[in-house]
């Protein structure tokens, strides 16, 4: 079955998740208990996030609306998402005694 969904190229965004951002971090011993991993990758996470960032590398025009905080998981994810999305806008005042589960900033295209 082949998708035929269109969207009217006059829209400035095709989709907007709102939701969650989060750093979801993978032992690289793969298998390991976790008392005995060394080391962790880490990459952007969050369903919404996840769904933001796919639909933007296929050519979608995405946006994502979500919280970090000013530290350096909410700056990892702000880098991150800044590869995919051809502006980020940042709105709203940086809480910077609040971790990145707890706050938020508003990025988009």
């Amino acid at each position: 079955m082949q998708n035929t969904t269109s969207f009217a190229s006059d829209r400035p965004r095709d989709l907007v998740s709102i939701g969650r951002l989060a750093v979801d971090l993978y032992a690289r011993q793969f298998g390991a208990r976790l008392e005995d991993v060394s080391s962790f990758s880490k990459y952007l996470g969050g369903s919404s996030a996840n769904v933001a960032f796919g639909t933007a590398r296929l050519g979608v025009k995405s946006a994502m609306l979500s919280r970090v905080g000013d530290e350096q998981m909410g700056r990892f994810l702000l880098e991150t998402l800044a590869r995919v999305f051809e502006c980020l806008e940042r709105a709203g005042t940086t809480c910077a005694r609040c971790s990145t589960s707890t706050t938020v900033r508003c990025c988009g295209v």
